[in-house]
């Protein structure tokens, strides 16, 4: 039986990915141009993982913007071992610059989108600023589907988390339903945040 599930990508966070260095938006990658759409269909869930579907998307800048977008392309540098050979970013402020350590602080710059009232519920908290998300329907091939992740701020231990709590969601639902199931969350069920 094929089951049909809306898929929400969130993220209220900042890709720093263990401290090293990766390169998001390189624009010797010809994924770095995709929009967020095709990088969902071509690198997160490829080849026949699913059959994709009916997106909507909230995020900052165009597609051939890729220092002030607000998602990207990342790919594992030569050498480093980073635990993910390429991925998707997303992103409060401007991807780009989230992958490069060298930066001083606060490199995310406020790109001025809107909350969500999904990862607003799913996270119990309010008044969220800068969600980037993607959703979608999708048909998975099988009757199991997993995801990595890694959630990073630059706001952990920065004396912030009072003000800022950048959070991430990975929201399934089936069709037809109104319940989420958010499948990013702690060992205990906690929702992932810079504050948990």
């Amino acid at each position: 039986m094929k089951r049909f599930l809306l898929l929400i990508l969130f993220s209220l966070t900042y890709f720093l990915g263990f401290s090293q260095i990766i390169n998001i938006n390189n624009s010797a990658d010809a994924e770095s141009s995709y929009s967020l759409q095709t990088l969902i269909e071509d690198v997160l869930i490829s080849g026949t993982c699913a059959q994709i579907n009916t997106f909507t998307e909230q995020v900052s800048g165009l597609p051939i913007d890729n220092q002030n977008k607000s998602y990207g392309f990342f790919k594992r540098p030569t050498g480093s071992n980073f635990p993910f050979e390429a991925g998707v970013v997303l992103s409060t402020g401007k991807a780009y610059s989230g992958g490069n350590v060298t930066n001083g602080d606060l490199v995310s710059n406020d790109v001025g989108l809107s909350g969500d009232l999904d990862l607003q519920s799913a996270l119990s908290i309010t008044n969220t600023n800068d969600a980037t998300y993607i959703k979608f329907n999708f048909i998975p091939a099988t009757n199991t589907i997993s995801f990595k992740f890694i959630m990073a701020s630059e706001e952990y231990d920065g004396g912030m988390e009072c003000s800022y709590a950048d959070s991430f969601a990975f929201l399934l639902r089936e069709v037809g339903t109104t319940n989420y199931i958010n499948m990013a969350v702690l060992p205990d069920g906690t929702p992932v945040s810079v504050t948990n």
